[in-house]
Order: structure tokens, then sequence, then C-alpha cells
């Protein structure tokens, strides 16, 4: 037999920490992600959408005017509040400049359905126009309040880009 000399058991080299181990990538790739998404996902549950803060608005404005039972009142808070909502779904420059029939267009069509169904008509729109000016205004308040509840509710959901008005069309094209 051949006499071989045996050596004593010696450990392998200790790996380097880099380059890790592919499980270190993911990780890292994983926090990195959540670290970039975790802001827009905490802006996107705790804040509200614009037709949540529209209608929570049309009900403070209902519960203000059954305390005040004032239609003069409430034709001005209606108006004021459709220009804010149109306003906030379109751009400024082109809803704040809108008056009389270009004005009730874009309320009916704003919602998608400007052909099927025309929420303000002539009679509505006159009275939200001119409520600022007159001092008796025989109005149905409840009837009103019904009207921009239904108008609301043709709404988009969320408001993912402007809405830009065509000129003299009243109609719309989301961007």
């Amino acid at each position: 037999m051949t006499n071989l000399e045996l050596r004593d058991i010696h450990l392998p080299e200790s790996s380097l920490w880099w380059p890790p181990a592919p499980g270190w990538w993911i990780g890292l790739l994983l926090l990195i992600m959540l670290i970039i998404l975790l802001p827009r996902i905490w802006r996107k549950l705790t804040t509200k959408s614009l037709k949540s803060n529209a209608e929570s608005a049309l009900n403070d404005i209902e519960q203000d005017y059954r305390s005040h039972q004032n239609q003069q009142q409430l034709a001005t808070q209606i108006s004021q509040w459709l220009r804010c909502v149109v306003m906030s779904y379109c751009s400024r420059d082109q809803a704040a400049s809108l008056t009389g029939d270009e004005w009730l267009e874009t309320l009916n069509g704003l919602g998608g359905k400007a052909g099927s169904e025309q929420i303000f008509d002539q009679k509505i729109g006159k009275v939200l126009s001119q409520s600022l000016y007159q001092q008796n205004n025989q109005i149905d308040g409840a009837h009103l309040l019904k009207l921009c509840q239904r108008w609301l509710n043709q709404l988009p959901k969320n408001n993912s880009g402007k809405i830009h008005l065509q000129k003299n069309r009243g109609s719309h094209a989301a961007v």
C-alpha cells in the first residue's frame, strides 16, 4: 500500500459579500418599487375623487337650503357649484367664459349623454343664469337639487385628464 499523507480538513475560502445572491437582487428591486409606489398608493387611498368632492359640496348646499328655504340663495349656490365642477373637469379658460346655450350644452354634454337626455333645459338654465339678478325666483328647490344630483351621477367617475370643449358646439373630448 502506498503511504499517502493526510492533511487536515480546511474550510473553503469565505465568500465575499459582492456580488449578492439573486434573492438579494430581487429583494432590492421590490424595495425600490415599494419606495416609488407607496406615495402614489397612499395618495390614491387618502384623496377623494373629484366626483365625490362635488357630491359632498352638493349635499352641503342641500342641507343649507333645508335650513333657510331661500330659493334665490339656492339658485345662486347651485350656479356657482355647477361652474366650479365644470371648471374642474374642463380647463378654466374654456369653461369660465361659457354662457347661455353654450353653457347649457356643456352641462348636458359633460356627462356623456348629450344627445339622449337634456337635464338642464332652457327653463332651468334661465333660472340659474338670472338668479343673481332677480329678487323673486319661483323655482322648485327640491326639483333643482334632484336635477343636479342626476347630472352629477352622469359625470365621469374620475378626471384622468382635462376635457377640452370644442368651440361653438358644447361637446367635449377627453385628452
